[in-house]
């Protein structure tokens, strides 16, 4: 199994945060990150994301094919990487999952102003896209606020703006500092990770697209 994060493969989850899985015909895919699951009214339970991620990455290898887990944060693929365990078993499982996985784990760690620089043209294109409207959809549709605002980051942000909470200048200043000092808090999570005895392997900044991909085929 390979992880890797969605700007290493050039894939886009929805606007707003949520991922999906996307069905390959010559790869098998699984992109992973919190769900909202609206059958049980419950959003980003770990366990519940443990649960939908080892039945897809298991349909995968019965397809005959190489999952990739893309992107999610330190803590969702540490869970399946560390096998979680929790102090009982969850009321939509019959007996505790044992993910046991081959696996080669990829980071990119780019220089602090060009991961600042990129977040800034990735919210700023995000919010271009509709990743506001795609929020207002969700309520319309019956997701209530609270649920939203548990995921936290940009949802917090973007329902207090809905509501009329804060302007929007603040929104987007607001925003755009929390989701830097979050991804700082994420590399620090990563370097825990590894001096728990997870190696990551970082691929070198200097490399261009080409050079990136062929760095990741020799560990394949």
């Amino acid at each position: 199994m390979v992880y890797m994060t969605p700007e290493e493969l050039g894939w886009k989850p929805y606007v707003s945060g949520l991922f999906r899985r996307e069905p390959s015909d010559d790869l098998g895919v699984v992109i992973c990150a919190p769900i909202l699951d609206q059958k049980e009214n419950v959003i980003g339970i770990l366990g519940i994301f443990q649960k939908a991620a080892f039945d897809a990455i298991n349909d995968v290898f019965a397809r005959g094919k190489q999952p990739i887990l893309c992107g999610g944060t330190g803590l969702y693929i540490e869970s399946l990487l560390a096998n979680y365990q929790f102090s009982h078993v969850p009321h939509f499982l019959s007996e505790p999952l044992d993910i046991q996985f081959p696996h080669v784990v990829f980071g990119l760690n780019p220089s602090t102003d060009e991961r600042r620089e990129k977040i800034t043209k990735r919210l700023q294109a995000r919010l271009q896209e509709g990743m506001l409207e795609e929020v207002q959809q969700l309520l319309v549709d019956g997701v209530h606020p609270e649920e939203l605002r548990w995921l936290g980051l940009e949802y917090k942000w973007m329902i207090n703006y809905i509501e009329g909470h804060i302007a929007k200048d603040e929104f987007e200043k607001g925003l755009e500092t929390a989701i830097h000092q979050f991804a700082k808090r994420q590399m620090t999570y990563f370097r825990k990770m590894e001096r728990a005895g997870i190696e990551i392997n970082w691929i070198p900044d200097t490399l261009d697209f080409q050079a990136q991909r062929d760095f990741i085929l020799n560990f394949i």
